[in-house]
């Protein structure tokens, strides 16, 4: 695919591709959409069981980037726009260490912990295709994973020169199907931008185009598995079985079987009204949840936004909790689960975190 850095489009452009993303996310609706909007139903929602509540703790106003639970439980990985990456007490979210990311190396949108909870592998808008990786104890920078992308289309990881010398460099121990790797191709209206992800056990990858199709490939050999129009950032079910993705048009959350292709369930959104939806599932498989936001109408006749969080149940469809509390303009990062599945973690527009019971 030729050399990483121009595959994956320089850092600017790949640093404004994500920066537009958000922008867009966080853009109030058209106005046919927010006439729509009053008749979504909030009264039932309010605010999750919370756990803590951490606000930005930086001068500059910038928005939350992605979130990490540790395998153990025991910690959380926050990372800001701003390029700072946070690691907390999962228990309280105090701030345990603190590292900015490199000079113009762009915010935290990736976080991943290794499986012995001794290493963190940070992404950010400027380098996709490279992780950084620190020894969470002492925060010392160990090298970087990188990732490349194959003749196939394929997702292949492989620490550095730096990496490789550190026990931080075994692959085994690393979830590397946590880690989003953005792409950029082509130039001025012909520029697709991809996010491709791999399942939980390996067998598949999603790659996801700024054009709204959605390629469901084999990771052994590329071979097309499904093709999907109109979703965007697709997540995999625990079990790799399914996939769940939303659309703007219409405005629903839909989990797709990949085996044989068969829509499980679509979620409709109340209203038709959420905007900037991130999709990911509960891990006992059975609830997805998404965070986005959601536009309404003030009594002085004005519109706002506020963020909102939605569980559902695959298995009939039941909107089961909302929640537009807590959740600042808008939810900017996908929901995570502690390792047991009692809590979650998001981030905010506003650049702080919250972790609270999951219902």
């Amino acid at each position: 695919m030729g050399p990483l850095t121009s595959y994956y489009g320089s850092p600017k452009e790949v640093k404004a591709m994500f920066t537009c993303w958000l922008r867009r996310v966080f853009t109030l609706v058209s106005a046919a959409l927010l006439v729509v909007a009053t008749t979504a139903g909030v009264a039932s929602a309010g605010s999750p069981t919370i756990v803590w509540v951490q606000a930005n703790p930086g001068l500059l106003s910038t928005s939350a980037g992605a979130a990490a639970w540790s395998p153990s439980g025991a910690t959380v990985a926050t990372g800001l726009l701003d390029r700072w990456m946070r690691m907390r007490r999962a228990s309280d979210g105090t701030q345990i260490l603190a590292i900015l990311q490199p000079h113009r190396s762009g915010g935290v949108i990736n976080l991943t912990f290794s499986n012995d909870n001794q290493y963190l592998a940070v992404g950010n808008q400027s380098g996709t295709g490279t992780f950084n990786v620190y020894r969470v104890s002492g925060g010392a920078f160990l090298g970087t994973l990188v990732a490349t992308i194959d003749s196939m289309g394929i997702l292949r990881f492989a620490p550095d020169a730096q990496l490789a010398t550190s026990p931080a460099g075994s692959l085994t121990l690393w979830r590397t199907t946590e880690l989003t790797v953005f792409s950029v191709t082509g130039s001025g209206y012909d520029k697709v931008t991809t996010a491709r992800n791999l399942s939980p056990n390996g067998i598949y990858q999603t790659a996801a185009t700024s054009k709204g199709a959605i390629t469901i490939q084999r990771a052994s050999d590329g071979q097309v598995v499904r093709t999907l129009t109109g979703g965007t950032r697709p997540a995999f079910s625990p079990d790799s079985t399914q996939i769940a993705y939303w659309t703007a048009n219409p405005n629903a959350i839909t989990v797709y079987r990949i085996l044989d292709g068969v829509v499980v369930r679509t979620f409709t959104t109340p209203g038709g009204a959420d905007g900037g939806v991130l999709v990911r599932f509960a891990p006992d498989g059975a609830r997805v949840v998404g965070g986005g936001y959601l536009p309404f109408l003030k009594p002085d006749g004005t519109w706002d936004q506020k963020g909102v969080i939605r569980f559902w149940r695959i298995s009939d469809g039941a909107l089961l909790n909302t929640y537009d509390q807590q959740t600042s303009l808008g939810v900017t990062t996908p929901v995570v689960f502690s390792p047991n599945g009692s809590q979650f973690l998001y981030g905010r527009y506003d650049g702080a975190f919250v972790a609270a019971l999951t219902p």
